[in-house]
């Protein structure tokens, strides 16, 4: 698969459910909601959201760097997770997903936060003399995720 096929496929998606191409990609109808806020994934979203009691917060009109924010997660998750899996049910996903998640928010590290993780205890971690310390490679999903810390 590659993302021209992937884009088609979710295009005859959206379109057999009756949404209009996302506004923020084509440039036309600039000014109205995107697809995101359709009525479509919204009530379909919210009855989820309520059957598990919980509430959900609207992302503002006209935000699409919010999009890009959470499309960058995804694709992290998809290349550095999902892509070393070939998942064989939703349980199994569920699964992978969730020690992904965990990985991507405590171990892994981010360009944004001088390559830490974005949870974290203490706010500057103590620098580890390389000649005085062995590392130590923690392994996750079977050797797809790693991060690494001083041995004991």
């Amino acid at each position: 698969m590659n993302k021209r096929s992937d884009f088609r496929r979710i295009s005859e998606a959206a379109e057999h459910l009756g949404v209009p191409p996302n506004p923020l990609r084509n440039g036309q109808n600039a000014g109205k909601p995107s697809v995101h806020r359709h009525p479509v994934y919204v009530r379909s979203f919210d009855d989820v959201c309520t059957g598990a009691g919980r509430t959900k917060k609207k992302p503002p009109i006209k935000s699409p760097n919010l999009q890009a924010f959470v499309e960058r997660v995804i694709q992290a998750l998809k290349h550095e997770v999902l892509n070393g899996f070939c998942v064989v049910s939703e349980q199994h996903l569920n699964c992978i997903l969730r020690v992904g998640a965990d990985w991507y928010n405590h171990r892994r590290g981010h360009s944004g936060r001088d390559h830490l993780p974005p949870a974290r205890d203490e706010e500057d971690p103590p620098v580890v003399d390389l000649a005085k310390h062995k590392l130590v490679c923690h392994t996750e999903l079977r050797g797809n995720l790693k991060s690494y810390r001083v041995a004991a």
